[in-house]
């Protein structure tokens, strides 16, 4: 009779977006889970992706408490050799096969399933290629994208200068600028749109 009674109280608490086979799951959080192309990214008119080759994002189920999503984002090939220049002045000394940025979040669908959370952000690189120095250049570019994250994601005026300064002295913002909260509207099997108060929007499809 306790467990009864103690399971239908969590059930009552619980968040139907993240409780496997209600209606809001089925219709919500099972058509957003999985790998989807970023097939439009913009900030105002700004088109965002101008600095990627592709993009995806990847929703990953963790149960109740919500979940796991990916971005990945293909850096181009000239934004990459910006980034060599200072390594190759005196000769080749690594080159970059594929560099991408990603940026792993908690997600969570809020339980009037309006807005999408992401909490809890960090920004990493993926970077493949060959060469004496590609050791040193892979650890260099991931300090530079972890510090870019972590001045963007602390806020306040002063971390916020810093991240400039660092874009400043790189001479190209690459790391792409992931809000906390989006609401989603068109969500079918196979596309969704996502918006941000930030006037940043993704268009998605599978």
């Amino acid at each position: 009779m306790f467990s009864i009674t103690s399971f239908g109280q969590k059930k009552k608490g619980g968040n139907p977006y993240h409780t496997a086979g209600t209606k809001e799951y089925n219709e919500v959080t099972s058509k957003l889970l999985g790998l989807w192309t970023i097939s439009s990214f913009t900030q105002k008119d700004k088109n965002k992706m101008e600095a990627y080759d592709n993009a995806t994002f990847e929703f990953v189920d963790k149960g109740i408490f919500g979940g796991e999503c990916i971005f990945r984002f293909k850096l181009k090939k000239d934004i990459v050799d910006q980034r060599l220049h200072a390594w190759n002045k005196k000769g080749v000394t690594l080159t970059v096969d594929d560099y991408y940025v990603i940026c792993m979040a908690e997600f969570k669908i809020s339980k009037k399933g309006v807005l999408v959370y992401l909490d809890e952000q960090q920004s990493t690189v993926e970077i493949t290629g060959s060469g004496e120095q590609l050791e040193n250049f892979r650890n260099t570019e991931k300090t530079y994208i972890e510090s870019q994250s972590s001045m963007k994601e602390s806020g306040g005026i002063g971390n916020l200068i810093g991240a400039k300064l660092v874009k400043d002295v790189s001479n190209t913002d690459f790391v792409p600028k992931i809000p906390t909260q989006l609401n989603y509207k068109n969500l079918t099997d196979n596309s969704v749109d996502f918006i941000a108060l930030q006037k940043i929007n993704f268009k998605l499809t599978k």
